[in-house]
């Protein structure tokens, strides 16, 4: 497996189970499907926004998730103790850190993962 492949199969994950997942449930509570009570709470509160706001409200939960994640690669390259390993089909495990140039990097441009495995667009880079 080639280190684009290796990263490309962490980021597609990162990106889907962790990016595309939070602003899913941003959009399923504006819309009053996530039921869980802190969920309902805050869809009672957007509701009362007209639209406009409510589509600078989800701009924004777009960006801070996109600024959470890339704060978090960043953190990892910044030598701070915590290591993102990735466990291959084979068993193999690999340091992703020390695969990419920059993990935080890698979210973007129109070759990010973002781009290639998101199925919401991106925000601007932070």
């Amino acid at each position: 497996m080639t280190k684009r492949e290796v990263l490309n199969q962490a980021g597609e994950r990162i990106i889907r189970f962790v990016r595309d997942d939070a602003i899913e449930t941003y959009e399923q509570t504006e819309v009053g499907f996530a039921k869980a009570a802190q969920y309902e709470a805050l869809y009672r509160r957007l509701r009362e926004l007209p639209e406009g706001q409510r589509a600078l409200v989800r701009d924004a939960v777009v960006k801070m998730v996109d600024l959470t994640l890339h704060n978090f690669l960043w953190m990892l390259e910044g030598g701070e103790g915590l290591e993102l390993l990735f466990k291959t089909k084979d068993g193999e495990v690999i340091n992703l850190t020390e695969l990419s140039d920059g993990l935080a990097g890698e979210l973007y441009s129109e070759d990010g993962w973002i781009a290639k495995f998101s199925k919401y667009p991106a925000s601007v880079k932070p």
